[in-house]
């Protein structure tokens, strides 16, 4: 069972790892910072150089798994996507949706909510 195997994800990545928890508190702050800069619309129209794109690479460096975690908000002009650059109803439901993932407590919290 993966609770007794000392080399188990849920021993190396979750428990005891100061780093990780250090991390998730960083992802935390940037993510109430990304929350704040939306409904203040002064979030911006670029993912480089961004609050979310620092928030994002904190997640992507935690675990292989979330290599290229950042993909999927970088600017497609061509495509229009992610239009949370330029459509500010998008940008406040994206805002609102990160808010409700920080204070929920279960998944059912975060649909409700956002």
């Amino acid at each position: 069972m993966y609770i007794e195997d000392r080399e188990s994800v849920y021993h190396t990545w979750f428990l005891n790892n100061e780093d990780r928890l250090k991390a998730f508190r960083t992802i935390k702050k940037g993510l109430k910072k990304v929350t704040r800069e939306i409904e203040a619309r002064t979030f911006g129209n670029d993912f480089k150089g961004s609050s979310l794109e620092t928030v994002v690479t904190a997640i992507s460096e935690q675990k292989q798994v979330f290599e290229g975690a950042a993909h999927p908000f970088f600017w497609k002009p061509k495509l229009r996507i992610p239009d949370i650059y330029e459509n500010p109803e998008n940008q406040l439901a994206f805002g609102r949706f990160l808010n409700a993932c920080l204070h929920a407590k279960n998944e059912k919290q975060v649909l409700t909510r956002s």
